[in-house]
């Protein structure tokens, strides 16, 4: 069984929609203070990115895990 976990950062952007910004392949979960951190600078840098970001919407950790199936006879 292998597990993998993302960063997920939604944010309102200079074009009035929602944009989501992520991280695959996080190998631990992200501390509070890390995350706010990362959203300041982001919005404080916006004009780097393609749809600059104004304002954070959501931050969240995706975690999937993976089952491998036994398909033989």
């Amino acid at each position: 069984m292998a597990e993998s976990m993302k960063l997920v950062l939604t944010f309102e952007c200079n074009d009035g929609k929602k944009h989501n910004f992520s991280w695959n392949n996080s190998l631990e979960y992200p501390d509070d203070t890390n995350v706010k951190t990362l959203v300041s600078t982001m919005i404080t840098n916006g004009s780097i990115f393609a749809y600059v970001p104004t304002a954070i919407i959501s931050a969240k950790t995706v975690v999937t895990t993976e089952n491998g199936i036994d398909i033989t006879d």
